[in-house]
């Protein structure tokens, strides 16, 4: 017995390799009592970790990254798109044809995140040097387009709904470590192997 009533809040905490990584992959789940920084910084900070960490944008990670200089942060896009997703699932789309609603700003936004999805998916199976390549062409490309349009708009708008304005804002306060695959080819493009184990 660990002293704690039944009922009380613990968390799994799962870290893996990264997907795109060539040998055996390793999945790690850890029990533990809280999401404190405490258990990250045990895990990678205090283990002599260095390398990247791929996550949602919860803040322990910034914290490990501000007091480990070898360990550096990059955010999911996946978690990014779901936020675009959710927004666009408010906005009444049987009332609208196809051709307009590819122009509304939720579903633009949706477009151009997958089309940044589209061009990294296939890189998966080939080689680091290729992906690279091809992620600083390609990819940097789709990258540009949806980050551009983002800027464009103004995130306090009322016309658009609390939750487009909430994604607007994710993304483009994350910016820098949503783009932080374009840098390395081992970094995957988002946490989506981590959540599937």
């Amino acid at each position: 017995s660990i002293g704690r009533n039944a009922g009380s809040k613990s968390y799994m905490w799962v870290h893996t390799t990264s997907e795109l990584d060539q040998d055996h992959p390793i999945i790690v789940f850890r029990f533990e009592l809280t999401r404190k920084t405490d258990h990250l910084r045990v895990f990678y900070g205090d283990a002599g970790f260095t390398g990247t960490c791929t996550s949602d944008c919860y803040c322990s990670y910034d914290i490990l990254e501000k007091e480990y200089p070898d360990i550096r942060g990059s955010r999911c896009l996946m978690h990014a798109r779901r936020n675009f997703y959710y927004a666009a699932m408010l906005v009444k789309a049987k009332e609208k044809p196809r051709e307009e609603l590819n122009e509304l700003p939720e579903f633009k936004a949706l477009i151009l995140i997958d089309a940044i999805n589209d061009a990294d998916q296939p890189l998966k199976e080939v080689s680091p040097e290729e992906r690279q390549q091809i992620r600083e062409t390609v990819v940097l490309e789709k990258a540009d387009a949806f980050f551009d349009h983002l800027k464009t708009l103004d995130p306090d708008d009322p016309a658009y709904t609390e939750t487009f304005r909430d994604a607007v804002k994710y993304a483009l306060n994350h910016e820098e470590k949503l783009r932080r695959f374009l840098d390395d080819p081992m970094i995957p493009i988002d946490n989506g192997f981590c959540e599937r184990a």
